[in-house]
């Protein structure tokens, strides 16, 4: 299991670091017009929030790396890739039926907005059942470490 859990962690730092920085290069380059708007979901600027959010996605990264508990990592994923799931469903139930999640990478990669959106969910699906999968895991991993070493058990 601990390839597989190292192979999804560097997935996840890469996914991280790829929209954090995409947020971040966003709140500097994009359309000004656009960035100055009110944020449908948040009491500030389009551009405050893909600043904000991005830094602390790149943080996260920061975190995950220094982090030496895999539990604590999974369980940061999880929550994070629900938290990404309850935005969406947000900016959904505004009225919003694509994500603007990478800011305006998408529009310079010149990638259709499905393309982008059908990549973003793929993430999201990626953090939240990678990490919760991985979490469970590693939970039932320390459990049966903690069990062997149990004395009390072993007498019995």
């Amino acid at each position: 299991m601990s390839k597989r859990r190292e192979k999804y962690l560097w997935g996840a730092l890469v996914i991280l670091l790829f929209t954090g920085l995409a947020k971040i290069m966003t709140s500097f380059f994009a359309n000004e017009a656009l960035l100055n708007q009110a944020h449908a979901l948040f009491p500030a600027t389009n551009r405050s929030v893909f600043f904000w959010v991005g830094t602390l996605e790149c943080l996260g990264v920061g975190y995950l790396i220094l982090e030496r508990s895999w539990i604590h990592r999974f369980l940061f994923l999880t929550t994070l890739g629900i938290l990404f799931g309850v935005y969406r469903g947000g900016m959904f139930w505004m009225g919003e039926t694509s994500c603007g999640c990478l800011g305006s990478l998408g529009d310079w990669m010149k990638a259709p907005s499905a393309v982008v959106n059908s990549l973003l969910y793929a993430a999201l699906a990626y953090l939240t059942l990678g990490g919760g999968w991985f979490l469970i895991k590693e939970k039932q991993y320390l459990d049966a470490q903690v069990e062997a070493a149990d004395p009390i058990q072993q007498e019995d």
